[in-house]
């Protein structure tokens, strides 16, 4: 086969494995990107920089698809041993997967120093596209480093190059990126304004995927504001336009987030419907990142329900993949949840160590959105050995709630405080208020599982 042929017949597996990556096919994309990579591997005339870009394709497809950094790590460490002489544009795309890799193992300065040579090179080039994109992964890597105001620098600068080439799918992620860090900012109206402009654009262009993430990040933004039943409005939306884009995926995605809705307000059996589901579609892609969460949140499903037999049999499913994937903000949850299940067993000294591996954990990913629920959790296993310790914990979840504008959150760190103050007579009144501003959240998004117990607390407390 002569050099043109073969140049068009590896251009032809990469656009087919880029096909088989959209529909969710994983394991056919993979299987084209392997058959490139033999065929590249056995000419005579070898070319460092297409194997490169290809062995990159796979620690991609690992990371993102199977949500195993460890194999995504250990492709691209193979690939720099056995792969000599790469430069440009292959340089610049394994620094950028790279960069993604080492934000995923919480190697944050790491992540940004890859990231950093890719967006040189971009910077020389002048590709706009890919100074926009690299842009927004150093974004990614400053949010969860806990440096939103970065993130938010970024993803303008990012936003400003889509503007200014005026590709509109490209202002659409980047809008919708943009408007998701703004929330973690507690900035809810300039984050929907971004939401709802997508919507509009991405309906005049046809650009469905941007709909559906913009709905997404919509539902997303109503849950941590304590609406429910908005968020439920939105996520649905997204779940229809996942449908109709054939995207397996984003449904299981959508699934993931109704089923999460349903949990928060009690309707625990409709909530293991939507968890099996998504679990099914994760099976089908084979994606252990997917697989994994599908496992964490029926678990907590079934403890929710009492099944603790069944909850610590998904709990060890889920565990085994984080274990081997090193997926830190998955361990977090694994680490909640096992406290969970020690604490319905009674077997308070292993929850109380959970809990605290989990909140160490929090801290060392810089994982914001976790953290009241972490601080909450673990307030509740000191509660059989340290009252004031716990009563720290729940006052710094209901803070860093507050300060996040998650209500729904401080809802429940003040149902906890209120409890525990109504066994204090020095403390009636701050109880009765802790009380009652949890019951206006929980009764405003139809939470009735605490209500009977709250206005029974509430009742004793005026005698």
């Amino acid at each position: 086969m002569d050099d043109k042929i073969f140049k068009l017949f590896i251009a032809a597996l990469k656009n087919r494995a880029a096909v088989y990556e959209f529909t969710g096919n994983y394991k056919a994309c993979v299987a084209d990107i392997r058959t490139g990579i033999t065929a590249l591997e056995r000419r005579k005339r070898l070319d460092p920089d297409a194997v490169m870009g290809l062995k990159t394709d796979l620690a991609d497809m690992a990371l993102h698809m199977e949500g195993n950094v460890k194999k995504a790590a250990s492709i691209l460490n193979e690939a720099e041993k056995t792969v000599p002489g790469i430069s440009g544009e292959a340089a610049a795309y394994k620094d950028n997967i790279l960069g993604i890799i080492r934000w995923q193992e919480g190697r944050f300065d790491e992540a940004l120093a890859c990231l950093g040579r890719t967006l040189s090179f971009y910077k020389r080039r002048g590709e706009k596209s890919g100074i926009s994109n690299t842009l927004n992964n150093m974004a990614m890597v400053s949010e969860n480093k806990g440096d939103i105001k970065m993130a938010v620098k970024y993803l303008r600068a990012a936003l400003d190059i889509q503007k200014k080439v005026k590709n509109k799918r490209g202002i659409c992620v980047m809008s919708v990126n943009l408007g998701n860090n703004l929330v973690s900012l507690n900035r809810y109206e300039e984050a929907e304004a971004y939401f709802n402009e997508v919507i509009r654009i991405s309906g005049r262009i046809g650009f469905k995927r941007a709909e559906g993430l913009a709905s997404n990040a919509l539902g997303g933004m109503y849950s941590n504001k304590g609406d429910l039943k908005r968020a439920l409005f939105y996520y649905e939306k997204s779940l229809k336009v996942a449908e109709e884009t054939g995207s397996a995926q984003r449904t299981g995605i959508a699934y993931n987030n109704i089923a999460i809705v349903h949990t928060q307000t009690g309707r625990y059996e409709k909530a293991l419907e939507y968890y099996k589901k998504n679990l099914e579609i994760s099976e089908k892609l084979e994606s252990d990142n997917m697989r994994s969460y599908s496992y964490i949140n029926l678990a907590s499903a079934c403890l929710d329900m009492n099944m603790t037999k069944e909850g610590a049999f998904y709990l060890g499913k889920a565990a085994g993949i984080v274990n081997a994937s090193g997926n830190k903000a998955q361990l977090v949850d694994v680490h909640t949840t096992y406290s969970d299940l020690h604490i319905r067993r009674r077997e308070f000294g292993k929850a109380l160590k959970r809990a605290v591996m989990a909140l160490e954990l929090t801290n060392e990913i810089g994982l914001e959105e976790r953290r009241p629920f972490v601080l909450r959790n673990l307030g509740l296993c000191q509660l059989r050995f340290d009252r004031m310790k716990a009563e720290e914990c729940f006052i710094r979840s209901l803070n860093v709630a507050l300060k996040a504008g998650m209500l729904l959150d401080s809802a429940y760190a003040g149902y906890e405080l209120g409890k525990m103050y109504s066994l204090d007579k020095r403390k009636k009144r701050q109880a009765a208020k802790y009380l009652q501003d949890a019951q206006s959240i929980f009764e405003k998004n139809g939470i009735k599982i605490h209500s009977k117990e709250i206005k029974g607390i509430l009742k004793k407390l005026k005698r």
